[in-house]
Parts: C-alpha cells; structure tokens; sequence
C-alpha cells in the first residue's frame, strides 16, 4: 500500500511539473504572406483604393524587405473620362519592433503601376509609393494585422497634375 501511495504521489509531481512546463517558444518564420488594402483618407471622393498580396522575409528581427503585387483603381477622370486602373508591382521596406505584442511599424512601398483603362498608352508606366507609420497587433497563432496611416502616391498624368499625393489608411494582415 505505501509503495501504491509513493508511486501516486510521484505520477501526480511529474504531471505536475509537466503541465507548468511553458512550451518552447519557437522562431517565427522567416517569410509571410500577407493580403492589405489602402485607400486614400476620402475613398472614391478623390482617390484610389489598391488591394494588394506580399510576400515579406524578415532579413533581421527588426528589418523585413518584402515584394507584392495588387490592383488600384481610381475614379479620378481626365480628359479621357476613364477612370483609373492599374496592375502594379511592388518592393517594401519595412520596420519594426517584433517582440512586442503591440508593435510600431513603419514601411515604405516602391513600385510601378501599369495603367489598363487608358485610351492612349503614351504614359503606360507611371511610378507609384506607399509611406505608412502604424501599428502592428500579435494575434495568438502568430499572424498580425497592421492598421496605419500615411501618404500614398501616383504619378497620374502629364497633363496639369503629373503627381497626385494624398492621406491614405492601411488595413493589413499577415498570416
């Protein structure tokens, strides 16, 4: 009977310190996808809303170079009366501090955007970019949603307003 009683006792120390064990923390993958829309602070008043997909690698812990392709559409007219479409491609820059739960981040997107809706494709290519400074949230399986705010370009036209600067908000989530 003692040794049932020494045997228990032993089982219910082991179970014991085996459930208070905290699970080894394991690096997060180097690369994420990741899916995000932008828009301009005014949608479809002024501006532009681009849904885009990236892939993004961590280089450091808090350096991350990702690259991403989306779509833009704008409802600005000129001449033409056709609003504005663009396929476009992207390299980003970002920085963070990744061990927060609740972490500031700042990203700068360059890219290029091919325009689809226009009449005349004299300016087909037209330069774009992205600035954002936000913060980014932990969830508990590891993914994260970004919300920021920030300024987004578009090289527009050659005509009275080649460049076309604005306010724009961020909604991401990588997972």
């Amino acid at each position: 009977m003692k040794r049932k009683i020494v045997l228990l006792f032993v089982a219910t120390v082991i179970t014991v310190a085996a459930v208070g064990q905290h699970p080894i923390q394991q690096k997060p993958p180097r690369g994420r996808w990741g899916a995000e829309v932008n828009t301009y602070v005014l949608p479809f008043c002024f501006g532009a809303i681009s849904a885009d997909g990236i892939y993004n690698y961590a280089v450091a812990d808090w350096f991350i170079v990702g690259a991403g392709a989306g779509l833009l559409l704008s409802d600005m007219e000129y001449d033409n009366d056709v609003s504005l479409v663009y396929g476009r491609i992207f390299v980003r820059l970002r920085f963070e501090v990744p061990r927060w739960k609740v972490s500031p981040v700042f990203f700068h997107d360059i890219g290029l955007g091919v325009r689809f809706s226009a009449k005349q494709y004299d300016d087909l290519l037209r330069p774009q970019g992205n600035t954002i400074i936000g913060v980014r949230f932990r969830l508990r399986n590891d993914d994260r949603i970004t919300f920021g705010i920030g300024l987004q370009d578009i090289w527009c036209s050659s005509g009275c307003m080649p460049f076309a600067l604005g306010p724009s908000v961020h909604f991401g989530y990588t997972f």
